[in-house]
């Protein structure tokens, strides 16, 4: 039961960066604010020596775009490699020095929708424990996208934190929509 006070609202991604967002909304909620979005945003590029030129006014919309190109086209694509488990790789390799503040208690990141079973254990998790969970969702044929979504205990409902929008949703999504992928975090 997270409590969704403290989940950020107000990030809007500004690219196709939706993993590493949602990733950076979570590590914020953990670390209460300690970490920003942005900030896991800013790990990303120092860590994988990503500079960015941009015009004035234009630099966090660039960064972004240089963020999905990195993660889409230069690392997970050439090596054949599902999103969720780059986020899994960066977070318990430390790589942004971040998983001191949570851990991931589960994970699955498939080429076909997730079971019946994963679905009741991400909402088990996020319900009964003080969980978010990342999972990516089909949109169409070609296209996935990432949001967190979470429980809260005093209206009794679930919810979503959709970085593409500025809010977060009462909605559970894991029955609405086709899941692939997911990672439970979980207060270390």
């Amino acid at each position: 039961m997270a409590d969704i006070q403290y989940v950020n609202p107000n990030f809007i991604q500004r690219a196709a960066i939706c993993a590493v967002a949602s990733y950076g909304t979570i590590i914020q909620y953990y670390s209460s604010d300690e970490i920003s979005v942005e900030n896991v945003l800013t790990r990303y590029l120092d860590h994988f020596k990503i500079r960015v030129n941009a015009p004035k006014g234009k630099m966090f919309q660039y960064q972004q775009k240089a963020i999905t190109k990195h993660f889409h086209q230069d690392y997970c694509g050439p090596k054949n490699m599902r999103g969720f488990d780059f986020i899994k790789i960066i977070h318990n390799s430390n790589l942004f020095g971040t998983n001191l503040y949570c851990q991931i208690t589960a994970s699955q990141a498939y080429l076909h929708a997730i079971s019946q079973e994963e679905l009741t254990l991400i909402e088990n998790e996020i319900k009964n424990e003080e969980a978010l969970a990342m999972i990516l969702y089909k949109v169409n044929a070609k296209q996935f996208h990432a949001v967190i979504i979470g429980y809260d205990p005093i209206e009794e409902e679930y919810f979503y934190k959709d970085p593409e929008k500025a809010k977060i949703i009462k909605r559970n999504l894991l029955h609405s929509k086709e899941i692939w992928e997911f990672l439970i975090f979980n207060d270390n």
